[in-house]
């Protein structure tokens, strides 16, 4: 009988340390999985904080070129006004010039007409006045040499300072011309009222990008600008742009299409602003490699296109539309 107890004592025992030994086993296969897990996502985020890095760095590029860009604008404008100010002491010279020899000119005629008058005068008297006579006639001859010579002087004078009038008025055209470009470039606002990601064009707006974009094909902006000088603004054109952050390129508005050989591909959506606030859809139909995307504004003029400065709003982010 004691036998027998110690026989399943033992038995007892072996199968309880059996148990605890499979229960640790699974245990550690468990643990080893949980920590499989772990270093999947450290390196999945490892790999987002390097391509954020990139997009930083490459943002970072884009707005050291958008300043150098808008301090050559600024250096140009300094040059236009040292140059007018020039121009207008010429100006000032000309016309100091041009009077000093109009009151010359006023003497002499006055010498002339008293001159003339003395001759009248002789004329009446005796022979013994002719001496004198041929003295004043010389006088006079002297004269009309003089005032023609003053006359010649007077259209040279006119003349180039009408020229250099011109200049200054061709310069004040451009100094006007380039402090309005930094004015829009520098101080226009863009007020963002609502920017919507569509598949269709009055359908709900995405929520995220499919492979390739292929459901995002309309980007439908609402907004208003304000600018200090409201008039810079009325009827200007200007057009707007969305950019593949990961590239730096910009979208087609209008596309390459082998159906219209003679279409033209576009990369911004051009429109002239009427005053007030106002809506424009931006349509694009193609695949988009991109994972983030940026919408700019650019204003344009002879052609040029000049980026507004602060105009930059994210769009897409990793695929994710952002509101």
């Amino acid at each position: 009988m004691s036998t027998n107890f110690k026989l399943f004592a033992s038995a007892t025992i072996i199968v309880g340390l059996l148990t605890v030994s499979a229960f640790q086993h699974s245990s550690i296969i468990s643990y080893e999985n949980i920590v499989k897990t772990l270093n999947n996502t450290v390196a999945e985020q490892a790999i987002t904080i390097e391509d954020q890095s990139s997009e930083i760095e490459e943002l970072n590029t884009s707005n050291y070129l958008l300043t150098v860009e808008l301090d050559l604008v600024k250096d140009s404008l300094n040059l236009l006004q040292e140059d007018l100010f020039s121009l207008r002491k010429q100006v000032q010279k000309s016309k100091k010039s041009l009077a000093a020899v109009e009151n010359e000119l006023k003497i002499r005629q006055q010498e002339l007409d008293f001159v003339k008058s003395q001759i009248k005068t002789f004329q009446k008297v005796k022979k013994s006045a002719k001496k004198k006579q041929t003295a004043l006639a010389d006088k006079v001859t002297e004269l009309e040499e003089q005032i023609a010579q003053l006359n010649y002087m007077r259209i040279t004078s006119t003349k180039d300072m009408k020229i250099v009038e011109e200049k200054h008025e061709e310069k004040v055209v451009v100094a006007n011309k380039m402090t309005n470009l930094k004015n829009i470039m520098d101080k226009t606002i863009v007020d963002y009222r609502g920017v919507s990601i569509k598949s269709d064009r009055d359908g709900d707006s995405l929520n995220k990008l499919k492979k390739e974009g292929r459901n995002w094909k309309y980007t439908v902006i609402n907004f208003d600008l304000q600018n200090a000088v409201p008039a810079l603004l009325l009827d200007a054109e200007f057009e707007w742009r969305i950019v593949d952050m990961d590239n730096g390129e910009a979208l087609s508005f209008i596309e390459s299409n082998k159906m219209y050989p003679n279409g033209k591909d576009r990369k911004g959506l051009t429109f002239s602003y009427p005053g007030y606030a106002q809506e424009t859809v931006f349509i694009n139909t193609q695949a988009k490699e991109g994972n983030s995307y940026e919408l700019k504004l650019y204003y344009v003029e002879d052609g040029q296109a000049y980026y507004v400065n602060g105009s930059s709003r994210p769009i897409i982010f990793d695929r994710n539309i952002i509101d």
